[in-house]
Order: structure tokens, then C-alpha cells, then sequence
């Protein structure tokens, strides 16, 4: 669609009074409450990095490992 008229469409909706639904439905749809319980979930502990190993390249891989693994276990979570 042209810019304007996306612009015009806005306008008449505006004088007509009618409100965008789309973020007024967002949390209906995930709830912010559901996204903390999944990232609440999968959030690693603090002592679970405390045995790091000298090798740079190693610790890189083992972090990266982690983070896919945390966010997939998230994205299960999440509704």
C-alpha cells in the first residue's frame, strides 16, 4: 500500500472513532505472565559457570551450547 494511503485510512478511522485492536488484544494473546514463568524457568544459575575451564575456544562453544539449549527449552514454554 502508498504511504498515503495508509495515512488517509488512519485518518478516517481516527474521525470515526474506531481504536486499533491489534494492541489492545496483545496480551490476550501471550500473556506477560506466561513469558516470565517460561523465561524464569530456563534461566540458568549463577554457579552453574563456576568450574570454567583456561580454554577460550572451549568455554565459547560450551556458552553457545547453553544458550541454544536454554532457548529452545523457553520456546517450548511459551504459548
Amino acid at each position: 500500500m502508498k504511504r498515503e494511503a495508509v495515512q488517509e485510512e488512519r485518518q478516517r478511522n481516527k474521525e470515526k472513532g474506531e481504536v486499533d485492536n491489534d494492541n489492545v488484544n496483545a496480551n490476550a494473546d501471550m500473556p506477560v505472565e506466561k513469558v516470565l514463568e517460561a523465561e524464569l524457568a530456563v534461566e540458568p544459575k549463577t554457579d552453574t559457570y563456576i568450574d570454567a575451564q583456561k580454554d577460550a575456544v572451549t568455554n565459547i562453544c560450551q556458552a553457545a551450547d547453553k544458550q541454544l539449549f536454554t532457548i529452545g527449552e523457553w520456546a517450548k514454554r511459551i504459548p
